[in-house]
């Protein structure tokens, strides 16, 4: 009989214990799916009520920035930089609070967004993202482009990511494409089950007035599961634009990454697997040996694209060579989420900024820190 490795049973015994642990939010799920048709009629029904508009001090604009904030514990001062940035760089803020602010936060927000909707933490991101489009379909029907995002990123909107989002030439484009690997009999990848990551769209202006855009925000049913929401939501979105034809592009995937590994030396490599993260084990102890035995021979630098590449048919990119992706395409997005992986990724972002292989911004620097002290 086959030794199961060890490793693998204590993954499964990990699954296990999450799905015991998640059995109470599951069968919440349940209890929302079926109230939820009543909820979205009485949010319906006394929106006037429901939702608080302010006014911010910034102009009105052609270029809109949708941007979903839940931070009960307080603003982060990251959040207040993404908003100068983009006022900066001609965008005017329109921020849902899925949270309500303190006072002293509201005013300090205000002085840098154009207006401010503020609402139950009813349907998570696309619920907030589905309020205020219907609403902003009204006030700015004839918009030039337009940033749809949520808080759960640190993000770096600088002058060279607007260009890289403006320049793209589909109706869609989000930061980063979330795929699965495979192989077939003769080793070719394939790519399967991709999708826009839904912490951030840009839609150009063409979309914004098409009503395939449109009809997919009309129709959205927001609940309060995030399960059903990830899957109606996110994942409803990229089935949408693939059903109806509607060219879209991530800035970042992972064959774009690997096509790029085909083109870097073996000081570049080092560098990615330096500040690589992983779940398994045995990659991580192959990692190991690799950089053990750096040299820059050619040998040792297809060791290193082979074994990135078996990697990214395993994890995640935006987990395992997440600051080397970063650095690669120009983009710090960085990603909040509480699980193992991605906290793994922030020690190794702020790992590389301590040692001067990458820079984050201050603002951003403290954040994780602060992150990674509270986990």
């Amino acid at each position: 009989m086959k030794q199961i490795e060890g490793w693998k049973v204590g993954r499964e015994l990990l699954r296990l214990r999450r799905q015991l642990v998640t059995l109470p939010q599951t069968l919440i799920g349940y209890l929302d799916l079926l109230f939820a048709p009543a909820r979205r009629r009485q949010h319906q029904a006394n929106f006037a009520s429901r939702v608080q508009m302010h006014d911010g001090a910034c102009p009105a604009g052609k270029q809109i920035a949708i941007y979903l904030v839940y931070q009960p514990q307080g603003l982060a001062p990251s959040s207040l930089a993404l908003c100068r940035d983009l006022v900066d760089n001609g965008f005017a803020p329109f921020v849902v609070l899925n949270a309500p602010l303190s006072d002293a936060d509201l005013s300090a927000l205000q002085a840098h967004t154009w207006k401010i909707m503020q609402r139950p933490n009813f349907g998570y991101d696309f619920g907030g993202y589905q309020d205020a489009l219907l609403t902003l379909r009204n006030l700015v029907p004839d918009a030039n482009a337009a940033i749809i995002m949520n808080d759960s990123i640190w993000l770096n909107m600088d002058q060279a990511l607007i260009a890289m989002l403006q320049s793209a030439p589909t109706a869609v484009v989000g930061l980063v494409q979330e795929s699965k690997l495979r192989t077939d009999h003769k080793n070719n990848l394939t790519v399967d089950l991709q999708n826009l990551q839904s912490y951030f769209y840009f839609i150009q202006k063409g979309f914004w007035q098409d009503p395939q855009f449109w009809r997919f925000w009309q129709d959205y049913m927001m609940v309060s599961s995030k399960k059903r929401t990830i899957t109606a939501g996110e994942l409803g979105f990229t089935r949408h634009l693939v059903a109806n034809d509607i060219p879209h592009q991530a800035l970042i995937s992972k064959m774009q990454f690997l096509d790029q590994i085909k083109t870097k030396n073996s000081k570049y490599l080092g560098f990615v697997l330096r500040y690589a993260v992983y779940t398994n084990p045995h990659l991580a102890a192959e990692r190991d040996a690799l950089m053990a035995w750096h040299d820059p021979s050619n040998t040792w630098q297809k060791a290193a694209q082979a074994h990135i590449r078996q990697t990214l048919i395993q994890e995640p990119l935006n987990g395992s060579f997440w600051v080397a992706a970063c650095d690669m395409f120009g983009i710090t997005v960085i990603k909040k989420n509480k699980d193992a992986l991605p906290e793994q990724m922030r020690k190794a972002f702020l790992a590389a900024h301590q040692d001067g292989a990458i820079a984050l911004s201050p603002d951003i620097a403290a954040e994780i820190a602060a992150s990674l002290r509270r986990d």
